[in-house]
């Protein structure tokens, strides 16, 4: 008997472990307008502190809405550097959205070499970076479960129904979606129960030498501190679709 409890006890932690553990609460707001403001959210998100980052959702008959906010500049890093990917999968079925986009000849410079030395010009540095990738974001890429891109979309084309903003409310980074129901890129199961990732791309690793050879003094060490924000960023969390 203690042989058979054992088993049901590993086999109910192995499905937990194999599904996204965290349920968001729906947000009771209508009339989303997606322009990356999050005043309209009325603070109500979710907070992975570990990684200061929130999210909060809500849905109509015609659509879900998706609001992220990355806290500071070190949360939102990985997203600067590798791009982001949105995974939905609703129904046994999934989709990604790559948005915000890191074009490929941006990915092949040698982050190392214009390293700052101080935290004053990496602050520099990351508002010039920040910048420069915001105003680039016109793009929308859509991906099959295979990760095989399936059309690449102006973010002001709504052919497909999907609308995606990001940019910088107050000291925050925002970033808001609107995806269809009912439309093969979300479809409504039985529990309407939708399961999401987010994550980027792994960006180049820092080398050893990363700080200018200054590895083991109280500097090399801070920098390399630095480096390791550059990690990339993988959540996951479920919602559940009411009409």
């Amino acid at each position: 008997m203690k042989c058979k409890r054992r088993g049901i006890i590993l086999l109910t932690l192995l499905l937990s472990a194999c599904s996204s553990a965290i349920l968001l609460e729906k947000s009771d707001i209508k009339n989303v307008i997606v322009d990356a403001n999050p005043s309209e959210w009325k603070g109500k998100f979710y907070n992975f502190e570990d990684k200061k980052i929130g999210v909060a959702y809500t849905n109509d008959n015609q659509n879900l809405y998706l609001c992220i906010t990355f806290r500071d500049f070190r949360s939102f890093a990985p997203v600067l550097r590798g791009g982001l990917t949105l995974w939905v999968e609703s129904d046994n079925r999934k989709v990604g959205l790559k948005y915000p986009l890191v074009y490929r000849e941006r990915r092949t410079g040698d982050f190392n070499r214009d390293m700052p030395g101080n935290r004053e010009e990496m602050r520099k540095m990351f508002e010039k970076r920040l910048q420069e990738f915001l105003g680039n974001q016109n793009e929308i890429e859509i991906l099959n479960e295979e990760n095989y891109p399936l059309a690449l979309i102006n973010k002001f084309d709504n052919t497909y129904g999907i609308i995606a903003d990001i940019n910088r409310f107050e000291s925050e980074i925002i970033y808001e979606l609107q995806m269809p129901i009912g439309t093969g890129l979300i479809n409504r199961g039985d529990d309407n129960l939708i399961k999401v990732k987010i994550e980027t791309e792994e960006p180049a690793r820092m080398n050893a030498d990363f700080g200018g050879g200054m590895r083991g003094s109280r500097e090399g060490a801070r920098l390399q501190r630095f480096a390791n924000m550059f990690e990339p960023l993988e959540l996951e969390f479920s919602l559940k679709l009411s009409f």
